[in-house]
């Protein structure tokens, strides 16, 4: 999600879809996209640790909630799901065990040593205090409990051919975001040392992409985000109108393709 124009604590703003009703549906229909997207590959990984009946798990950044509806269904009977993010407009409450929370992961407090599973899927990149961030999602974890955290590494895509307007708005998008949150596009290729600095141990990590097809929600999921963001980076002067208008147009004709960036998805238990 982008920031609207309130500030918090630590100069940066907050990172939540602004008040706007236009705005708050299409990032809605942007999340339903990602959850379309990803959880399946998630959802396989959280799987293949052991995710099962009885497993006290936290879901943080939860978006949509589609996977932490997953994880609830999962777990149960005897299970139960914790879903948290800054902004519930676009969570629906899902079984009896799973419980949505409002929450800042910056600076709410979470319980400590309790969770079989934490799981964050594109949060700590968006934040300039990740590494904070990461040292209460570790203690949140009980004495072998499993930390998943997953975010988009651009490296490849940014070294692509792509049509001129569009990696205009690309480049705007990421310095904005960077500016406004401390965004790291870079930031997935440090997170197997970051989970080593803090003890975790039998660490893993796995990086995929998919084709992103104008026209299409492979492509959508990231164009919709540029154009809820397009009037912001116009007001502040990132871009002018017209350069954000062809780009979005350019993505979306039928012959745009694109690798996407490699979502990088990486593992670790707390002894």
């Amino acid at each position: 999600m982008s920031a609207d124009d309130s500030e918090r604590a630590g100069g940066r703003a907050s990172y939540r879809v602004s008040e706007d009703p236009e705005e708050a549906r299409v990032e809605g229909r942007r999340l339903a996209l990602l959850g379309e997207l990803r959880d399946r590959r998630s959802a396989a990984t959280l799987e293949a640790l052991g995710i099962e009946d009885g497993w006290r798990c936290l879901d943080v950044g939860s978006g949509g909630g589609s996977l932490a509806r997953w994880m609830a269904e999962r777990v149960r009977p005897y299970g139960s799901v914790v879903a948290t993010d800054v902004d519930l407009r676009f969570q629906r409450e899902g079984r009896d065990n799973l419980e949505v929370r409002r929450h800042d992961i910056v600076h709410d407090a979470l319980p400590e040593n309790e969770f079989h599973l934490v799981h964050a899927r594109a949060v700590l990149q968006t934040i300039e205090q990740r590494e904070a961030v990461l040292d209460k999602l570790v203690r949140a974890l009980r004495p072998g409990g499993w930390l998943v955290v997953s975010d988009p590494e651009w490296s490849a895509f940014e070294r692509q051919p792509l049509p001129e307007a569009f990696r205009a708005l690309y480049d705007a998008m990421m310095d904005a975001a960077a500016h406004a949150h401390g965004y790291d596009r870079h930031w997935p290729v440090r997170i197997p040392a970051a989970f080593r600095a803090r003890g975790l141990v039998d660490i893993d990590c796995r990086g995929d992409s998919h084709a992103m097809h104008g026209g299409t929600d492979s492509a959508e999921w990231l164009i919709l985000a540029y154009e809820r963001s397009a009037p912001g980076l116009v007001r502040a002067g990132f871009l002018d109108q017209r350069t954000v208008d062809e780009g979005l147009r350019a993505a979306r004709k039928r012959d745009f393709l694109a690798m996407g960036p490699v979502s990088v998805c990486c593992w670790g238990r707390k002894p």
